[in-house]
């Protein structure tokens, strides 16, 4: 008789003893199945949480310290960029100013202020001004929600200003031209040629919410003018590194590495500090979301180990009728090679059927537990806004579905159960004469 036949015959011949471990492979499947989904549903939204933030570290004053002038060492810039991971460094100066000579741009949708509005340099007719070492690096550039239609970005080797397309169109302005700013709040006044044109995909939506009738305008993203850093420094009055450096990595699984290689500058570190911004900025925007991320890792762990113990269990109860038949086939004359294929076919035959209902059983009950689990973890707004651009983060997890490399995980964890399934009897005919399981009896 054919070994696949009498494998198939062993599964026919112990019908409960196979329906049990049937039933547990299906439970022990399907758990682990909507675990993994679980996870990858998780692991993708902690994933956009921090694409969205970025990964970056600041190197700034420490916290509790209140020296004055304080002034980062020359060289040290260039010394970060030679830095493994690191693919930039930044500045960033904002702050509200007011056009001379050009006006700021009211469109909008939504509510349609009533009132008017003033503070300080805040008013319907303020604008903000982004001034920055590397604009590149600025979060509407690096996520590709703006991109260049007209000149380039400024920068230290170029200075000037980048204006949003529907603030040069309201104007007249092009690539070339000059505008003049002031702050009221820094009795300052600057001019910077327009070296640049961006477009942003926002929009502007004013909400019920507005607490500033039409200084709302102010926060338009059509009204949002780039700079090089010397702008920020000259109208704002302030001095370099007073906001601290952004440092920018590749990939956050990286920044500890970078983080201890620059706390080996030879630097002040009774003075400066580096903190960690990204987890900084999860933490408070998306704690919910990584906190169910590393949950969702501990739970596919404990599936798996209670599903191993559980089959363990099971097998060692049964492995008595696998043994005595084992040492029958191999006093007959079978090889022990013969005998443990024997015992793999017949395993397999139950676990087939057990993989096939498990996809299709979390298939059917997946959606039906994730939904609520994910939904606890989706951090909700305790409110609405004043405006709304179209460029804010959800910051919340979605139930996905299952990729390739999930299902080879899964495959992987199948075999694994397999190979389980069939370690003990293997182990024991090895090491065991047949003579010796025989005189045992069966039992």
């Amino acid at each position: 008789m054919s070994l696949p036949k009498m494998a198939f015959l062993e599964c026919i011949r112990k019908p409960v003893k196979n329906c049990v471990l049937l039933l547990v492979l299906i439970t022990i499947f399907t758990c682990a199945l909507v675990s993994l989904r679980l996870y990858a549903s998780a692991s993708a939204a902690a994933e956009e949480v921090y694409d969205y933030i970025g990964s970056y570290v600041q190197l700034s004053e420490r916290d509790e310290v209140e020296a004055e002038d304080v002034i980062l060492p020359e060289g040290t810039i260039s010394e970060i960029l030679e830095v493994n991971y690191v693919v930039g460094v930044n500045e960033q100066i904002a702050d509200y100013a007011i056009p001379v000579d050009f006006s700021s741009v009211r469109e909008h949708t939504g509510v349609t202020p009533s009132g008017s509005f003033s503070m300080d340099d805040i008013t319907a007719e303020s604008v903000i001004i982004d001034a920055n070492l590397d604009i590149s690096l600025v979060d509407i550039f690096r996520l590709e929600q703006a991109t260049i239609t007209n000149g380039s970005m400024p920068s230290e080797d170029e200075p000037g200003v980048l204006v949003e397309k529907r603030l040069a169109e309201e104007n007249g302005l092009s690539v070339g031209d000059d505008i003049s700013l002031t702050s009221n709040v820094y009795d300052t006044e600057i001019t910077a040629e327009i070296v640049g044109i961006y477009e942003t995909t926002a929009y502007f939506e004013i909400t019920e919410a507005n607490a500033i009738e039409d200084a709302i305008y102010a926060m338009s993203p059509y009204n949002r003018i780039y700079a090089s850093i010397d702008i920020g420094e000259a109208l704002f009055q302030r001095d370099r590194f007073d906001r601290g450096l952004q440092i920018y990595v590749d990939r956050p699984e990286n920044i500890n590495s970078v983080g201890n290689t620059i706390k080996a500058f030879d630097l002040d570190w009774d003075t400066f500090a580096l903190y960690n911004m990204t987890e900084t900025y999860a933490q408070a925007d998306a704690s919910d979301i990584l906190l169910l991320s590393n949950y969702s890792k501990l739970i596919l762990f404990f599936v798996l180990a209670i599903g191993a113990v559980l089959l363990s269990i099971l097998l060692t109860i049964f492995s008595r009728y696998y043994i005595y038949d084992g040492a029958v086939m191999i006093a007959l004359g079978s090889g022990k090679k013969r005998v443990i294929l024997y015992y793999f076919l017949s395993t397999l035959y139950v676990i087939i059927p057990a993989f096939v209902l498990s996809l299709v059983i979390s298939a059917a009950a997946g959606p039906l537990i994730l939904d609520n689990v994910i939904e606890t973890a989706n951090v909700s707004s305790a409110g609405v806004g004043s405006y709304i651009t179209g460029l804010e983060a959800e910051m919340s997890a979605t139930l996905t579905e299952l990729k390739a490399v999930h299902y080879g995980v899964f495959g992987c964890v199948v075999l694994a159960f397999l190979a389980l399934s069939c370690l003990s009897p293997a182990f024991t005919l090895i090491r065991y004469k047949p003579r010796t399981i025989l005189s045992e009896g069966r039992k």
